[in-house]
């Protein structure tokens, strides 16, 4: 059995509770903030509940077209972006979504394993020049601590495991179980509003960047 056997629906009615820590009450657009009190709702948003018992699954599904449309269209513009840094920025912006919007690779674990590839490319490769763009404009550091955590995961992982599309039903599980640890320790909230990262790059070689095939990422999702 493989990737392909995983029901969407069982990883939802598994890892829903993750949805306390995101925030879909809005169904017009993502808000793309986190839930500081972990309720499913930020402190944004709290206007429009009117029934403190709404169902946060739900609320997610109302979502969902949203944020897969919102990361198509930042894929589909990076082609026709000409300056590298801008194309960065683009980058970043794309794991912006993905940062608050978490459960939204967890349900659909072949994202999941296209986005541990490109984490692994990105940061692996092309750590020094992202880094210093950010610095540069002071755009979303959180972002890029987050894209840093996770490679660190799926760097310590690999060690012991092996990452792809032909992982086996039971492997996945494992990957998403493990997962899902990193996410829990992550998205320990409060300090996020005003991340500052710095990372010491005195051992790392500067390295010239391409970040043009980030277009190649392949949303393989049947919504």
């Amino acid at each position: 059995m493989s990737i392909y056997d995983i029901k969407k629906e069982d990883l939802q009615e598994k890892y829903k509770y993750l949805l306390k820590y995101f925030c879909y009450v809005n169904s017009d657009k993502l808000c793309n903030e986190l839930s500081y009190n972990k309720s499913g709702c930020c402190i944004n948003c709290k206007h429009i509940i009117r029934n403190e018992m709404f169902d946060l699954l739900e609320q997610y599904n109302t979502n969902e077209r949203i944020i897969f449309n919102n990361i198509k269209n930042l894929l589909d513009i990076h082609n026709n972006i000409p300056n590298k840094e801008y194309k960065t920025k683009n980058v970043i912006n794309i794991f912006e979504i993905i940062y608050y919007n978490m459960f939204f690779i967890i349900i659909h674990p072949k994202f999941l394993i296209t986005i541990t590839h490109k984490i692994t490319e990105i940061i692996g490769l092309e750590k020094i020049f992202v880094m210093n763009f950010i610095n540069k404009i002071n755009y979303k550091k959180h972002i890029f601590k987050y894209m840093c955590d996770m490679y660190d995961f799926i760097n310590n992982y690999k060690k012991n495991n092996i990452i792809d599309q032909n992982m086996s039903k039971e492997n996945i599980k494992l990957y998403l179980d493990s997962y899902i640890k990193f996410i829990e320790n992550h998205y320990n909230i409060n300090y996020y509003k005003n991340t500052i990262y710095n990372d010491n790059i005195d051992n790392i070689d500067n390295i010239d960047i391409d970040i043009n095939n980030i277009d190649n990422i392949d949303i393989i999702i049947e919504l």
